[in-house]
Order: C-alpha cells, then structure tokens, then sequence
C-alpha cells in the first residue's frame, strides 16, 4: 500500500475470483456479486464488466473508468476500488460490495407500497434525519471529487450504493450510464444521456462541468424528498426540454420546507457560476442535522402522489406552472 492507503499493485488473478449472479446490467455491461479470495480470507465483492463482443470505445470507456478510480485514495462516501483483472480476454473491475443495494431502490423500498413491493421485498421506516444524511453524504463524497476537479456526469439517486448502517457511497464513474435503468437516458449519436438530472447547459450547449454537477444534485435531493419519484413527473421528455427553456424548475413538495427547497432550488440556477459548491452544500445540510428540525414531513408524505407520477410514465401533460418562484425572493 501507499501512502494513501492504495495497493501498489492492482491487478488480482481471476482464479482469486468466484463469479456469482447478476445484480446489474445493461447494453453493454453487468455487475456480478463475486467472491474474492484474500489473504486474510474470503470477501464479497462487486465485479464489473463488460459484455462480449462490445466495441473498442467502449473497451477504452471502461478501461478509462479504471484509471480513474485508481486514482482516487479511500473516502467514506465513494465506492471503493478493490483490484482488477486486466489480462486475457476480458477485464474486470472489483469494488467493494453494498448490501443495501442502491438510494433509489432503498427510497421506494420505505414508501412499503404495492408499486414497489416486488421490486423491493417490503417496507422500513424513514425519517427526516435519515434522508438529509443521505444528501449530506453524498454531498460530502461529491465535494472530495470536486477537490480533484472530477466531474462524475451521471449524479441520481440510481448511482448511489447504500452499505450497512446506510452509510451512502457514489458509485459509477462511466459505466453507470450502460448499467442502470436505461430508460432513463436520451439515445444520441453519442451514446445515452441521463436528460432529467442534466443541467440547463449540459442539455443545450453540451457542457458538463462541476456546476452541472450541482444541478444534477439538485435533481437527486429532489428524489429523495419524494422516496424515489421520476423527476419531471408527467412531462414527456420533449415537453421537459421545451419547458426548461422556458424557465421550468420543478416546485416544492408540500411536505418540503422552503427552507430545505431554497437550497434544492439555488443547485438549479441558470448561471452555473451562482450555483452553491458541494463544500457549501455540506456545510448547510450538516447545519441542518445539526438543528434537528423537521425540513421534509413524512407524515404528511402522499405517496398515491408519488406513485402517479412514477406509474405513467411522463405522457400525461404537465399540470404544474411553467416557472416555479424563487423562494428567496
């Protein structure tokens, strides 16, 4: 190991590795739970790869990801690489296993309805601590890659992993767009894009910053609030890029402060130079813990509304007004 607490050699002999089943996929990739032999004993990873027959690019995307993740040193809050196996016909890239899966699936979980009943397998009990948490930790590992000039390109509650004692970790730097959900992603001659977590310029100019970022945290604090509901719910994705041209922010849930949604809203500012830093935003949501208000009131929560925005599937009209106000004005 460094001085970072990083091996010095990656590489681990796939002998070391026994493939279990899928727990994600995609056009192009998949991640299998494994088991990896160690020194100190057996453990359970996640393993990532791709497909057979994928193309070069798509060779150098993963390849690409590696490197990145090597370059990361260990944090609380980003899934941690473990190895990889370069050589032979196909590469894998092992990270640490996350057994309570990922925030989207866990926010629906606590809503114990009948839409997500199957997907999830039942119901726990949420509060209102317990989801700024999730935005603070994440907002947390958001700041460490900020630190490094990282931009992560694919921010949504999807691509976050919940480990033990619903610790959050980022997850995905490149292949999370192949892995999950792909409904979720606007088809270009350039591959497949996250469209209702992009930012203003990301959709019309085709800049990704540390800004768009922001916005895209702005998007997954908004998922949060609603335990997992589709951003923009009604709009098809044509009338969500007409409408954010017209100025459209999605408005405050009910059961959401406005202090809380001042801060969701601020992420969503037009001049991405006005947008709050993660570091600021770690700082104002770990000043909220601190204070121990209730900021999103779940027992007032209306999930028959959640669950009618995620049940049709964006082809309904918007009903909501085009501009939502500032709340600070």
């Amino acid at each position: 190991y460094d001085s970072l607490g990083k091996p010095i050699n990656w590489e681990v002999p796939k002998r070391c590795l026994t493939i279990g089943k899928v727990i994600g996929k995609g056009h192009f990739g998949k991640v299998h739970r494994a088991v990896m032999k160690t020194k100190s004993g057996n453990r359970i990873v996640a393993v990532k790869m791709l497909k057979d027959n994928v193309d070069a690019v798509h060779m150098k995307d993963f390849l690409a990801e590696l490197e990145l993740m090597k370059s990361l040193a260990p944090h609380p809050n980003i899934v941690c690489l473990l190895g990889c196996c370069t050589k032979g016909d196909s590469s894998y890239i092992i990270v640490e296993y996350c057994s309570l899966g990922n925030l989207l699936d866990f926010l629906r979980k606590s809503q114990g309805n009948r839409i997500y009943s199957n997907l999830a397998g039942g119901s726990l009990t949420l509060t209102c601590r317990d989801l700024l948490s999730f935005m603070w930790q994440t907002a947390r590992g958001m700041s460490y890659l900020a630190s490094l000039k990282l931009v992560h390109r694919d921010l949504a509650a999807r691509n976050i992993l919940m480990d033990k004692g619903n610790v959050c970790k980022i997850a995905d730097f490149g292949l999370a767009r192949d892995i999950y959900q792909e409904n979720q992603y606007l088809k270009t001659t350039e591959g497949e894009l996250p469209l209702r977590w992009m930012a203003y310029e990301s959709i019309f100019k085709g800049i990704t910053t540390i800004e768009s970022d922001v916005w895209s945290f702005g998007v997954l604090m908004w998922e949060v609030v609603t335990l997992g509901a589709n951003p923009y719910p009604g709009m098809t994705r044509e009338q969500l890029i007409s409408n954010l041209h017209l100025g459209y922010r999605m408005p405050r849930p009910d059961y959401c402060s406005e202090e809380l949604y001042a801060v969701i809203w601020e992420c969503w500012q037009l001049d991405p130079t006005v947008r709050p830093t993660f570091s600021m935003l770690c700082r104002t949501l770990n000043r909220m813990l601190s204070a121990e208000k209730i900021l999103i009131d779940l027992s007032t929560f209306d999930s028959e509304y959640v669950n009618s925005t995620n049940k049709d599937d964006g082809e309904k009209s918007p009903t909501t007004p085009l501009v939502s106000p500032n709340p600070t004005a």
